[in-house]
């Protein structure tokens, strides 16, 4: 019997995770008297509370709001501490501490116009382990400043509440609005940013040229002026499993599960580690690991599914027809229930390519049975 070659999501999985309109405003006369920015901030924190239902404490982070070309100013700073604390002492939040919410960020290498984007501020919800993230934009306008606020879901990336209100520029909002936030924390320096980047640019050309020892190189370099660096950490992994080094690989992949133990897309490069090797107790024991921090992780369920295939192929060479098949359809099973929670085309294109190949090995085991 021919036996179908092995179809895998690990490649698609890991390539994924390295993938405002403006209204006119009416300007009348009350609006220096009703719209000052307490007025305004008792006003957004109504309505992001209201968007969470009473008895459903929900875990948030807040960052601070954004101007509409990614900068920060102290305004978007100020904003992001008063409603921390206001949200906090509604009782239907618990409020991520700010220095954590930092750090993750900082290690993922975004900047605030990354988290404008919903998914990516879903990412860094479920790295931190919150409900949900908490952030927004400010427009100016000659005589008034815009807000805008969003409550945006970990688990679906999803906007699920949104909050806007207009406040009057006076003097002090315009000093906070014309500050750019210093050292903010967002933000390496701008000389720091640069190395990185063109350090990573050396990095994909020594991978095409299959220079991976330098390209190694390139990160330690990195790891040296920022030591949590855990996209380095992950990529020098990458590095030496391609280069068969599995020991130094999974010694790399560790020392980043060290540094931030809840971040899933380290587990995912143990995982791919552990098939890679052939050892699918070791594949399952982190895909449980992962489970205990996010068991509706879509990542995570195409892994599982992909662990009982080859669970399946396993059975299948060693020509233990039955077991084979209760493989395959366990996978086809959690594949079929991992579909059913993403609307994303290229999702469904693969977890649908691997029902398709599950089902093909099992004809072909019905064949040979009969």
């Amino acid at each position: 019997m021919q036996q179908i070659k092995l179809w895998s999501l690990i490649t698609f999985l890991l390539f994924i995770l390295n993938c405002t309109s403006t209204t006119s405003v009416s300007h009348n006369s009350t609006l220096e008297s009703e719209r000052n920015l307490e007025t305004a901030l008792m006003d957004l924190t109504k309505q992001i509370a209201i968007s969470v239902p009473e008895g459903q404490k929900k875990k948030i982070a807040v960052i601070p709001l954004s101007n509409l070309d990614g900068t920060t100013t102290k305004l978007g700073q100020y904003l992001a501490e008063e409603l921390t604390t206001r949200l906090c002492q509604t009782q239907r939040f618990k409020v991520i501490e700010r220095q954590q919410l930092d750090k993750v960020i900082s290690e993922q290498e975004l900047g605030m116009t990354a988290l404008i984007d919903p998914h990516t501020a879903a990412s860094v919800c479920r790295i931190l382990g919150a409900d949900a993230i908490v952030s927004g934009s400010i427009t100016e306008f000659s005589s008034s400043v815009k807000i805008n606020a969003r409550i945006i879901a970990a688990e679906t990336g999803e906007i699920y509440g949104v909050a806007a209100t207009e406040i009057f520029k006076d003097a002090e909002v315009r000093k906070l609005a014309g500050q750019k936030s210093a050292g903010q924390s967002f933000h390496k320096s701008a000389s720091l940013d640069n190395n990185v980047e063109e350090i990573k640019k050396r990095d994909e050309s020594y991978v095409e040229v299959g220079e991976d020892q330098n390209a190694i190189e390139e990160h330690k370099t990195i790891i040296k002026s920022i030591p949590e660096h855990v996209s380095s950490r992950i990529q020098i992994g990458n590095d030496y499993l391609k280069m068969g080094q599995y020991n130094t690989a999974e010694k790399c992949y560790k020392e980043a599960l060290e540094i931030e133990p809840t971040n899933l897309s380290i587990y995912y490069q143990l995982i791919n580690l552990e098939f890679t090797r052939k050892n699918l107790s070791g594949a399952k024991r982190y895909i449980n690991k992962g489970f205990s921090i996010d068991s509706n992780d879509g990542i995570l369920n195409a892994l599982y599914g992909e662990y009982y295939y080859r669970l399946g192929l396993r059975d299948m060479q060693n020509k233990e027809w039955n077991p084979a098949i209760e493989k395959f359809e366990e996978s086809i099973r959690i594949w079929q229930r991992t579909e059913t929670k993403t609307n994303d085309p290229k999702w469904i294109k693969f977890l649908q390519k691997g029902i398709r190949s599950a089902e093909k090995n099992i004809e072909e085991i019905r064949k040979v049975m009969w």
